[in-house]
């Protein structure tokens, strides 16, 4: 027993002495080490929560604090205490009021433009607490001179509710950093406890469990000092922690200097505590450093900006001169190779509510000051709309040279107008999408599964009500384009956003390789850039449907979003073939609603090994009389030249009426539409037929399943399509 509590122990002691001698980033990393799940105690007084949330009525943009008692920290192993720390509400359109009525009409955010889902709570009166973003400062009710820092390099915390997925954002900023993007903030999971203590002795506590949270780091002085050179072991480290921070949401354009300053948006209070005004000043590039000094930062930027604005369009004048014009200014300003491999990364996620796409969510931060490099760092920002969920439908589908969907965004546009910057922003969109890359179906989707197990016991809160926000249990899908996964390998988001961007780049569309190895026995080929919307795939030898794999019709056309995961499968074999024979292969694509998307151009493949080819009696006797549709005789199916008597498979009768298709298959079909359920293609009668009043195309095949993939059928064509038309098969009206 004795050895077991001086193990443990000197266990805790070495943690102890690690993380006090740690660096910031190190200590940071511990923090925020996503594999494991922290634990967040927060305890206020009943006085001072019910002043969050008649704040929040009163004004819900504020960010007035209120004072909580303390916040406490638990992660494996260790725990943090600050005492007397600030606490608020945070975000801008997800923010919700955590308990009581949320009074819709002083909320800001009811207004025409909103859909009434968003005001599940509006004047509506209950007690429920629901889950709220928060934001926690541990110095900001810390005397003059004071400083209360979570192991000496966090100044507060960002609380945010999780997505359906647990962990878009932490995963986007934990991908960040393996691929080398220092700037980006970490994250991680955390339970949150709310304790209320209800009365002045603390002796009655209301214990509000709310759920699983996301916590990160977030982009201030305390962040820009865990990255400076010898902090960070990035070559590329800023080397000043005083240069001056801009979060931003412009596009840098057209600006006159007003749309700059130090955020202020608070409610004002009488000497009696009562609210009477409020200050709501908001500015497009809000100064997070070196307040005090705003004119000289305001300067420093719109220098920045009048160079960018300045710049000539290529499009307009490719002169040498401009050329060098546009080069000299990225040089200049930015380390060129990280800021377009950290974009690269970000379009990776498909985040669109971005500089490039919606003029958002970005920090710069000037590395000036006497020890400043005198460059601008690009700081990425808000991920959670990303994976799928973003405001344009698909975001990831979207040409990456084109993000900005022709808005003006000149940090961007001038730089990939370059046609050497250009081709190193796709060299390194190619590289972090490589399959061979952080970014695979097989690691990524793990990460999630990880996740799910490890906050799932705990996202289900009785305390809390989860009508219309709230995230009470793990979902892996993402919102747009609808039905992509994180988890299901047959439609999943890592493979879908690789293919998109490579078919952008190559401008190549559906083509075909063939992969034939040491144990293909007949034809295997590979299908690169598969339609993303494809419901149905036909494969064709020597000109003659062989194959096919069609959506499942047991679902409703609105229903139905993606298909099986075999549609989707980027390899293919057919075994009835000639040993070194040589064929040639193509395969179609359509899409829900029976559309053809697109047509591989043919190749040549030689066969290895196969059970032989398929072939049918040559003589196929039919006769079309009073509407009827007849065979005399069976068609015989062959392999190899040998008669299959008992063959595996069945016909299928595919009907063409107008726009109507009709799939008549299991069997043979007799007078009337009859189904006879023959399975032997050597029992089928004299009389058997389809009798139609109009014109009639059709297609004859003999089918047989794929015994290692049943969702694949291999069909041998008895009558296709062009023989019925050349045949002129056509019943009167």
């Amino acid at each position: 027993m004795f050895k077991r509590y001086l193990i443990a122990l000197l266990f805790f002691s070495f943690v102890f002495i690690k993380l006090f001698s740690a660096s910031r980033s190190e200590s940071l990393d511990f923090i925020f080490n996503n594999q494991t799940l922290g634990r967040t105690t927060i305890t206020i007084k009943r006085s001072e929560w019910n002043k969050l949330c008649d704040n929040y009525r009163y004004f819900y943009k504020n960010e007035n604090y209120v004072q909580a008692e303390s916040y406490v920290y638990e992660k494996d192993g260790k725990t943090w205490t600050m005492n007397n720390v600030g606490f608020r509400l945070r975000g801008n359109t997800s923010r919700y009021v955590p308990q009581g009525i949320d009074n819709g009409n002083k909320q800001g955010q009811k207004n025409a433009q909103w859909s009434d889902f968003y005001y599940k709570y509006a004047n509506r009166p209950n007690d429920d607490y629901r889950q709220s973003h928060f934001k926690v400062d541990f110095e900001e009710f810390c005397q003059k001179g004071e400083k209360q820092k979570m192991a000496g390099c966090l100044k507060g915390m960002a609380l945010k509710r999780l997505d359906h997925s647990c962990g878009r954002e932490i995963f986007c900023y934990d991908m960040f950093h393996k691929y080398g993007i220092w700037t980006a903030p970490r994250a991680s999971h955390t339970r949150l406890i709310i304790n209320i203590l209800e009365d002045e002795g603390g002796k009655k506590v209301s214990k509000v469990d709310f759920g699983v949270y996301e916590m990160f780091e977030e982009v201030n002085s305390q962040s820009i000092k865990a990255r400076l050179a010898g902090e960070n072991k990035s070559p590329l480290a800023w080397t000043s922690s005083k240069g001056n921070l801009w979060k931003c949401t412009s596009a840098l354009t057209d600006f006159s200097g007003e749309e700059m300053g130090v955020e202020d948006v608070r409610i004002l209070f009488d000497e009696k505590g009562r609210p009477f005004d409020i200050v709501n000043k908001a500015y497009d590039l809000d100064l997070k450093t070196n307040k005090k000094k705003l004119q000289q930062a305001k300067a420093q930027l719109c220098s920045f900006i009048e160079e960018l604005n300045a710049l000539p369009k290529l499009s307009e004048d490719n002169s040498a001169d401009a050329v060098n014009k546009i080069k000299a200014f990225y040089e200049k300003w930015f380390d060129v190779d990280f800021f377009l491999k950290t974009y690269a990364v970000n379009i990776l996620f498909g985040m669109d509510d971005d500089y490039w796409g919606n003029k958002n969510n970005y920090y710069l931060y000037f590395d000036s000051g006497k020890n400043g490099s005198g460059k601008v760092y690009f700081i990425p920002f808000d991920y959670d709309n990303t994976l799928g969920c973003s405001i344009s439908e698909g975001g990831f589908k979207q040409n990456p040279l084109d993000w900005g969907r022709g808005e003006d965004r000149p940090l961007m546009d001038r730089l990939i107008s370059l046609p050497e910057y250009r081709e190193k922003f796709k060299s390194y969109l190619r590289q972090v999408s490589a399959e061979d890359s952080f970014w695979n179906y097989e690691q990524c989707s793990s990460q999630f599964a990880y996740w799910a197990k490890l906050v799932g016991p705990y996202l289900n809160s009785p305390d809390l009500s989860y009508e219309g926000l709230g995230v009470k249990e793990f979902n892996d899908y993402t919102w747009r384009p609808s039905g992509y996964s994180i988890m299901q390998k047959n439609n999943n988001i890592f493979d879908a956003t690789r293919k998109a961007i490579e078919r952008n780049f190559s401008g190549k569309t559906l083509s075909l390789q063939q992969i034939n190895n040491k144990k293909t026995e007949g034809i295997k080929v590979k299908i690169k850039f598969i339609p993303e919307n494809a419901a149905s795939r036909e494969f064709y030898i020597d000109g003659l449907l062989a194959s096919v794999i069609e959506r499942d019709w047991s679902q409703s056309r609105a229903a139905y979003n993606f298909t099986s995961k075999n549609i989707m499968d980027a390899e293919w074999e057919y075994p009835f073939t000639k040993d070194g024979k040589e064929y040639q292969v193509f395969v179609k694509y359509y899409d829900k609603d029976f559309n053809l998307i697109e047509t591989s151009p043919a190749i040549k493949v030689k066969a290895r090994g196969g059970l032989g080819e398929l072939s049918v009696s040559k003589d196929i006797e039919y006769s079309i009389e009073n509407n009827v549709l007849t065979f005399q005789k069976a068609p015989l199916v062959k392999v190899g030249g040998l008669l299959r008597s008992k063959a595996p498979g069945y016909y299928r009768l595919d009907l063409n009426k107008a726009a109507d298709w009709w799939w008549l298959s299991g069997n043979f079909l007799g007078p009337e539409c009859q189904s006879l359920n023959l399975r032997d293609p050597n029992v089928i009668p004299a009389n058997a037929g389809l009798q139609k009043g109009s014109q009639l195309i059709f297609n004859l095949y003999y089918e047989i399943p794929n015994e290692k993939n049943p969702g694949d059928k291999y069909r041998l064509s008895v009558i296709n399509y062009e023989e019925s038309r050349l045949k002129n098969i056509c019943l009167d009206e």
